[in-house]
């Protein structure tokens, strides 16, 4: 492949390599395909929509069944036993859980590295700041594995 890096990372994830940072997740698996990336793209961007308007119950729908247990399990024991399913987490844990209160994408995702039925998926959102999205393949269909995106910051973080 004549666009590959010497450590694994390809177009289009050698836009979001930080020299000398943690590249960790672009040198994770390899470059997904675009079909692939299409089908991911879609959740990743319907998963934003629905966390950033607090639309919960939608929200709950696009994350992976792991994530949703680790997430539920935290908020009863935080909770005291009040909150008992994932919107009740949602709204138990608030901004904590859900991120910024905007929306971070502004179109397609830009890179999808996987390995198997696990991957990243990265994208430029708005104002220059860049995100990654842990996702998963469950039951043959792509869901998130977080709550939040998780914005990758300049310093490698």
């Amino acid at each position: 492949m004549t666009d590959s890096h010497p450590h694994g990372s390809s177009a289009p994830t050698r836009e979001f390599v930080i020299p000398g940072g943690d590249n960790t997740v672009q040198y994770f698996g390899h470059e997904a395909v675009e079909a692939e990336r299409e089908q991911v793209s879609a959740v990743v961007e319907q998963w934003d929509r629905a966390r950033a308007s607090e639309k919960w119950g939608l929200d709950c729908t696009y994350m992976t069944h792991a994530y949703i247990d680790n997430m539920v399990t935290d908020a009863e024991s935080a909770s005291k036993g009040k909150a008992t399913s994932c919107v009740e987490a949602l709204v138990f844990f608030g901004v904590v859980a859900s991120g910024v209160e905007e929306v971070t994408t502004t179109g397609p995702i830009d890179s999808l590295r996987v390995s198997g039925r696990k991957g990243y998926a990265q994208y430029h959102g708005r104002d220059a700041h860049d995100w990654i999205v842990p996702v998963e393949e469950e039951g043959g269909v792509w869901k998130v594995g977080v709550s939040a995106p998780i914005e990758r910051e300049a310093n490698g973080g």
